[in-house]
């Protein structure tokens, strides 16, 4: 899938040797609560490819806004950069890592999302037998047992791909940028 590259509109600049951002990041994960970021923008310059900064929480110029969702477990935030100074990652890792920590962040999730629809399958058969129509649970019905099997062979297979993803991003190899989910 994409990961949004061209999407990416904050640029980074320099004065000096200092690195700044300014602009605006939303849906930011824990943003208002984390005490440090990491921020995709483009480097100093012409270049299209984004690279990852840290960025202290506390630091001048950075206004955290929490965001009420849906989901009460997933708080986001908005973040707004004013000249925020900020450190390249590659400064502190020898390397741009911007692709492998987006397939390893996209495994997290996936893993995460196999665990919610086991979930939500789980509750669905145990409905499907608690639930009766017509004198019988409605599980003994073709087309419920139907639906449950789609589902089940469904997340089997999303299973199987994140693990394989798990595996390659444990094992730090080349493959995972095919893999990831």
């Amino acid at each position: 899938g994409s990961d949004g590259f061209g999407s990416v509109a904050m640029r980074a600049t320099t004065v000096g040797d200092a690195v700044t951002l300014t602009g605006t990041k939303t849906q930011v994960i824990d943003g208002h609560s984390a005490d440090t970021v990491l921020v995709l923008a483009l480097p100093p310059g012409e270049s299209t490819q984004p690279e990852l900064y840290l960025v202290d929480s506390s630091a001048t110029g950075l206004t955290r806004s929490r965001v009420d969702t849906l989901d009460i477990t997933r708080p986001m935030a908005t973040l707004t950069f004013d000249a925020v100074p900020a450190t390249p990652l590659s400064d502190v890792t020898g390397g741009s890592p911007v692709q492998r920590v987006l397939d390893v962040a996209k495994t997290l999730l996936a893993a995460e999302m196999v665990g919610g629809i086991d979930g939500a399958m789980n509750m669905s058969v145990v409905y499907a037998k608690m639930r009766h129509q017509f004198n019988r649970p409605i599980g003994s019905f073709q087309a419920v047992k139907h639906r449950c099997a789609e589902m089940a062979i469904e997340l089997d297979t999303a299973r199987a791909v994140t693990l394989y993803a798990a595996h390659l991003a444990a094992e730090d190899s080349v493959g995972l940028a095919e893999a990831a989910p």
